[in-house]
């Protein structure tokens, strides 16, 4: 457990191994087509990760034709990046096969253990209440989505300490 200031107040952080979440690609939309196959790929398809007896495949082709269809991209600052190794603007098609790129790396990181999810749990001293919030499902290698949602979780607390203050205070008068 680690210690954070935040809007003037402390707080407690701790970041839990989410040891129950599913895969990536089985979680929401925006990720690419993965599956097992024991055998040969397919020349459109990357091995991700081999375990000795299943392949965990990528559909690049299907992929790419997924991602045109939902419109993937990237961040300004990674197009921005692609700019400057292209010399010059990427057109739709060099955006998108840099977005589904990315995803790949990012699968086939997972597959081998070079991240994982985590919960993000925040919780006010006891003397403010001792309350906590959560949430699950981040990935341990952003460190800026986990202060994101650090700050968003002591936010939310936040307006339970003022409840508590007024509870307190009301307790306090009736005495």
């Amino acid at each position: 457990m680690e210690n954070f200031t935040y809007e003037g107040f402390d707080f407690m952080v701790e970041i839990k191994n989410d040891a129950d979440h599913e895969a990536p690609w089985d979680d929401g939309d925006n990720n690419g087509i993965v599956f097992n196959r024991r055998g040969k790929k397919h020349p459109s398809e990357r091995i991700i990760h081999n375990d000795g007896t299943n392949l965990t495949l990528y559909d690049w082709q299907g992929t790419i034709a997924k991602a045109e269809v939902e419109g993937w991209g990237l961040y300004p600052e990674a197009e921005q990046k692609l700019a400057q190794s292209l010399g010059h603007m990427p057109t739709k098609r060099q955006i998108v096969e840099a977005a589904v790129a990315r995803d790949y790396e990012m699968m086939r990181s997972w597959c081998n253990n070079e991240w994982h999810y985590v919960g993000v749990v925040v919780r006010l001293p006891d003397e403010w209440g001792g309350r906590e919030e959560s949430v699950w499902g981040i990935p341990d290698n952003d460190t800026d989505v986990i202060n994101e949602v650090r700050n968003e979780l002591a936010d939310s607390l936040i307006t339970h300490i003022s409840q508590f203050e007024r509870e307190m205070r009301k307790a306090s008068q009736t005495v």
